[in-house]
């Protein structure tokens, strides 16, 4: 019962899943040195094996991620002041007042515009590539992922796609910093954090294809997620429960399915048989793939607990902000139900 509660006053399941979190990010302190330890041997060979005209990856390529990183927080500034008006007019009467709502609404849109772009350029660059397997719309096997590793060439457009994701994590960390506190701070922050560090690891090491792969089938989700945050602050009850609908199956299909059982699958045991003189390095990015694994799967809980949420209340509401919400209101002694929006 208080799990499926609807989050009306904060309780233990809530505090347990922040301190899990809370672990979780000081754990990637001993991961990160274990992957300084073992990157650095693998570019040490690519830099004593490279064959004539091989370029090897450079410290200086991640500059592109640098102008990339400025480029995103300015089109997001852009972006949302542009979308604020358009909040004004198609949220729900309570909310379309509220300038926090508005706000969050004309960022969601940002975000669904970046990762439907990202997904689609991805698409085009590797959809033909023999190592984009069936799981994922192509027809290959990620075991080529491994052929001929590390001297692999990497064509210009995957390394922008790859660069250009780096800058994308790294400025939502900025962001979710810089901003005030919000109730998912920890996992967004163990989220951001081993996303940034693998890619960035496996880019120095030419670990990129498995690793485009694992930014491809993260960034399938993010479409519907961030389509149903747009539309639950709306009076559109319908447009969003069929996104939910959508939701469960895209989420649970690329990140409980595709991910674990294809490409951190492929991680953890074909990439070591394959190239068993990397095992150890290997072992460093499974570790930041299970820590993202174990967020889907709490993540996944959540989608499933705004469901039944709805089902007794009738209610749509998302269940992050709604704990930041009962969280201040339970402080100023304030009714933390006010803020509900009914469905028609």
């Amino acid at each position: 019962q208080p799990f499926v509660r609807g989050f009306q006053e904060p309780h233990w399941a809530h505090m347990v899943a922040q301190t899990v979190f809370l672990v979780g990010c000081f754990a990637l302190v001993p991961i990160l040195g274990h992957l300084l330890r073992y990157s650095q041997e693998v570019m040490d060979e690519m830099r004593a094996g490279a064959p004539p005209g091989f370029r090897t990856p450079q410290i200086e390529d991640f500059m592109v991620a640098l102008y990339a990183l400025v480029a995103i927080c300015v089109l997001r500034v852009v972006v949302v002041e542009i979308m604020k008006p358009v909040g004004r007019r198609v949220l729900s009467d309570k909310k379309r007042n509220d300038p926090d709502r508005v706000s969050r609404f004309a960022t969601v849109i940002f975000k669904f515009t970046y990762f439907l772009a990202i997904t689609s350029a991805g698409w085009m660059l590797m959809a033909h590539e023999d190592w984009f397997p069936e799981v994922l719309g192509g027809s290959g096997s990620t075991e080529k992922c491994y052929a001929g590793y590390p001297f692999q060439e990497l064509s210009s457009g995957l390394q922008t796609y790859y660069l250009v994701q780096l800058a994308y994590h790294t400025h939502s960390l900025v962001f979710l910093v810089a901003m005030k506190w919000r109730a998912d701070l920890l996992e967004m922050s163990l989220h951001h954090l081993c996303a940034i560090f693998a890619v960035a690891f496996s880019y120095v090491t030419n670990y990129t294809r498995i690793g485009a792969l694992v930014l491809f089938v993260h960034d399938i989700g993010d479409i519907t997620g961030y389509a149903i945050k747009a539309s639950v602050d709306t009076p559109h009850t319908a447009l969003t429960l069929t996104l939910y609908a959508v939701l469960l199956v895209s989420w649970g299909y690329s990140r409980l399915f595709a991910f674990p059982f294809t490409i951190l699958r492929s991680i953890l045991f074909e990439s070591s048989a394959l190239i068993p003189s990397h095992i150890m390095f290997h072992r460093g990015i499974a570790a930041l793939m299970l820590c993202l694994q174990g967020l889907h799967i709490y993540w996944y809980s959540l989608f499933i607990q705004m469901g039944l949420a709805f089902s007794r209340s009738r209610e749509t509401e998302d269940i992050q902000d709604r704990v930041v919400e009962e969280e201040v209101t339970s402080n100023n002694g304030a009714d933390p139900l006010k803020h509900k929006q009914k469905a028609h």
